[in-house]
C-alpha cells in the first residue's frame, strides 16, 4: 500500500526562482568541468570530417535528387546530422529528467525544496536545452569554418521550422514521459524514442534524400515531424527559400498541427505525472 503524502503547493514565482538557482549551479559545473566539452568539441570535428569525406565520395550520385538544395550533398548531410540529435534530445527531454532524478536520488531532496519537483524539472529542461543547443551551434560552426557548408540562405525561416519541430517533439515526449510515471513503469525503455532512433535516420532524410527510397518506406517518414523540419530547414539554409515558398509553408502548417494535437495531450499527461510524483514519490530512490 503506497502511503499518500501531502501534495506540495507552490507558486510560479518560487518555481522560476528555484529553476534559476539550479541552472546557475549547473552553469558553474559546466565551466568547471570544461574538459568534458573540449572532448565533445573534438568528437564533433571528427564526426563532421567523416561525413564530409563520405559526402565527397557519394555526393555526385545523389546530385539528381538534390536540385532544390543546389546539388550540395556536403551541406545536406552535415545539416541533417546537426539537426537530428537536437530534435531527438527534445523528444526525450522530460524522460531524461525523470530518469536522472530517480537514478541520482534527487527526487526526495527536491520534494522538500520550495520549488518542488516542478522547479527541479524546469531547471533540468533549461539545462538540457542549453547543452543541446550549444553543441548544435558548435556543430554548425565546425561545418561552416572547417568544411565550408553553405548556410547563406534564410536563417530565420530555418530557425522557425526547427523551433516548431523541437516544440512538437517535446509535446510528444511529454506523453511518453508522463506515461512512464502514470503507469508505474520501472523499465527505462521509451518506445517513442526507440522507434524514432531506429526509423528517423532512414525515412526522414537525415543522411540521404528520401526520394531514393521505395514509396512504401518513404511514406513512413511522413509520420515523423523530423521529416518536415529537415526538409524546410535545408530548403531555407541551402536553397535560400523563405516563408513564401509553398513547400516550407506546408511543412510549417504540418508542424503546427502536431503541436495543436499533442500539446494539450502532453500537458494533460504530464500534469497527472507531477501529481503522482508529489503524492506518492514514485521516482524516489528508496
Amino acid at each position: 500500500m503506497v502511503e499518500k503524502l501531502e501534495l506540495k503547493r507552490t507558486d510560479v514565482k518560487t518555481i522560476f526562482r528555484a529553476a534559476n538557482e539550479f541552472t546557475a549551479v549547473w552553469i558553474k559545473g559546466w565551466v568547471w568541468f570544461g574538459t568534458h566539452y573540449i572532448r565533445g568539441f573534438i568528437g564533433t570535428v571528427f564526426s563532421a570530417a567523416i561525413f564530409y569525406f563520405l559526402a565527397q565520395f557519394i555526393g555526385p550520385a545523389s546530385s539528381p535528387h538534390l536540385q532544390a538544395y543546389k546539388g550540395d550533398y556536403v551541406s545536406y548531410v552535415i545539416l541533417g546530422i546537426g539537426f537530428n540529435p537536437l530534435m531527438f534530445k527534445c523528444l526525450g527531454l522530460f524522460q531524461a529528467v525523470f530518469w536522472w532524478g530517480e537514478a541520482a536520488g534527487r527526487m526526495e531532496i527536491y520534494m522538500t525544496e520550495p520549488g518542488g519537483i516542478k522547479g527541479f524539472t524546469l531547471a533540468n529542461l533549461i539545462q538540457r536545452i542549453l547543452g543541446a543547443s550549444s553543441f548544435f551551434i558548435l556543430y554548425l560552426l565546425v561545418g561552416i569554418f572547417f568544411f565550408g557548408i553553405n548556410v547563406h540562405g534564410d536563417v530565420l525561416t530555418a530557425f522557425i521550422t526547427l523551433a516548431l519541430a523541437c516544440f512538437a517533439l517535446t509535446c510528444i515526449g511529454m506523453i511518453g514521459a508522463g506515461s512512464y510515471v502514470c503507469l508505474n513503469i520501472r523499465d527505462r525503455t521509451n518506445p517513442l524514442m526507440w522507434i524514432s532512433n531506429i526509423l528517423v535516420g532512414i525515412v526522414s532524410g537525415v543522411y540521404f534524400p528520401p526520394e531514393i527510397l521505395p514509396e512504401p518506406i518513404r511514406n513512413i517518414g511522413l509520420i515523423f515531424p523530423q521529416t518536415y523540419a529537415l526538409e524546410a530547414g535545408r530548403l531555407a539554409l541551402i536553397g535560400g527559400y523563405g516563408l513564401a515558398d509553398p513547400t516550407i509553408q506546408r511543412d510549417i502548417i504540418i508542424l503546427l498541427l502536431y503541436i495543436a494535437v499533442f500539446l494539450p495531450l502532453g500537458v494533460l499527461v504530464i500534469r497527472r505525472a507531477f501529481r503522482k510524483l508529489e503524492r506518492e514519490g514514485f521516482l524516489s530512490r528508496w
